[in-house]
């Protein structure tokens, strides 16, 4: 494993970053101590355990994520893997020891060999000839990895195995015999037809793109919309930019209303977790984050810039700011607030359509809405 990872003796390739996963907090510590008496340099190893402080174990996985930290090896419990996507930077893994439950292992893979993993993936695990027992996990996760696609369908057939082997001590040979045509048997029945998947994520993208042409929704529109949103009653620009990168900034004085919301969303985390940082970058165009690694194009985010889509917090703000604004609703003492002429067919009876569009909503006792409508009444003149 080391020569895979190891550039002779300077140490780490700049691009290559080793997971050891472990059952036991005891191990964890032994590692521990013995990685960092071989790689003294401060931050090179790093720990994650069942019971860490949830900032501090967000700090350790932004810095791993991170091409820029000097972290290179992150050893890790089970307790401390569900949650953790470890794909951008790491595509090496080592299971210092084997869980006996065959999905526990995957769950360990599938933090690397995961969507936007732009590498092969390479596990390690050890075997002996030797430990009948070592031997036989050794094959329950090799088996695992040739059966990951039918693993919701097998899993049970793989405890079974590992139980009647480690528990009730029967030969391994039978045991693998039979778990071999167990998996046969139940191979293919969480099976999703890919070709058919393939051709409807494909037609529905080619929806969502027509959709959002006609709606004129690009980077640009994103961002003009959110400056006029930011500008109502202090001025316009409200953004700086684009840098290099396409990123903009918030212009200063931030508006008072939105202080709040930017605050906890737009504002770099310290490792103490608190929302006193700098602002992050604002990027509009996701292809920016778009990153050629070998034959494979993956998204990568930056950890100093926030990428602002129909869904984020500040972008929904912004619309309902709009919203607000087109209708005010009866502050006005029910007067019409916008007026908009424009050239078009009228019906043969009339000069001019008036066109009057309603916003209605229902609310209840507590003042929550639970029904609204936008209409539009054509009044012929």
């Amino acid at each position: 494993m080391e020569g895979n990872i190891r550039a002779g003796s300077k140490g780490f390739l700049e691009d290559e970053r080793l997971v050891i996963f472990t059952e036991y907090k005891t191990t964890l510590d032994y590692l521990q101590r013995r990685l960092r008496e071989r790689y003294a340099e401060e931050g090179v190893v790093k720990m994650l355990f069942g019971g860490m402080n949830e900032e501090e174990r967000d700090w350790i996985k932004r810095a791993f994520n991170d091409p820029a930290d000097p972290v290179r090896i992150l050893v890790a419990t089970d307790a401390a893997s569900e949650g953790l996507n470890l794909q951008e930077t790491a595509r090496y893994l080592l299971h210092y020891d084997i869980p006996w439950n065959p999905a526990r292992l995957e769950q360990r893979n599938g933090r690397l060999d995961r969507h936007g993993q732009a590498r092969d993936v390479v596990i390690f695990h050890f075997t002996s000839d030797d430990d009948a027992d070592l031997k036989f996990l050794a094959y329950v996760a090799s088996k695992v990895n040739t059966i990951r696609e039918d693993l919701g369908s097998t899993g049970e057939v793989c405890d079974r195995a590992v139980e009647r082997r480690l528990i009730e001590g029967e030969a391994p040979e039978v045991v693998q015999k039979e778990l071999e045509a167990a998996v046969e048997a139940a191979r293919g029945r969480a099976e999703v037809p890919r070709q058919a998947a393939a051709e409807t994520g494909k037609e529905e993208m080619e929806k969502l793109s027509a959709l959002a042409e006609e709606l004129d929704l690009d980077a640009q529109t994103l961002c003009r919309t959110l400056d006029i949103a930011l500008g109502f009653g202090v001025g316009r620009p409200r953004l700086e930019g684009p840098d290099e990168r396409g990123r903009f900034r918030l212009r200063h004085p931030l508006p008072p209303e939105w202080q709040g919301l930017i605050d906890d969303t737009l504002r770099l985390r310290g490792k103490s977790g608190g929302g006193s940082g700098a602002l992050a970058g604002l990027l509009f165009d996701r292809t920016r984050l778009l990153e050629k690694v070998g034959p494979r194009t993956t998204f990568r985010p930056q950890p100093d810039t926030v990428l602002l889509h129909l869904g984020h917090p500040i972008i929904r703000r912004a619309l309902d700011v709009f919203a607000q604004k087109r209708f005010p609703g009866g502050s006005n003492g029910g007067r019409t607030t916008r007026w908009t002429v424009r050239r078009g067919p009228v019906p043969k009876e009339a000069d001019v359509l008036v066109l009057l569009t309603i916003e209605e909503i229902g609310v209840n006792e507590l003042r929550e809405t639970f029904h609204h409508w936008v209409r539009t009444i054509a009044i012929p003149v």
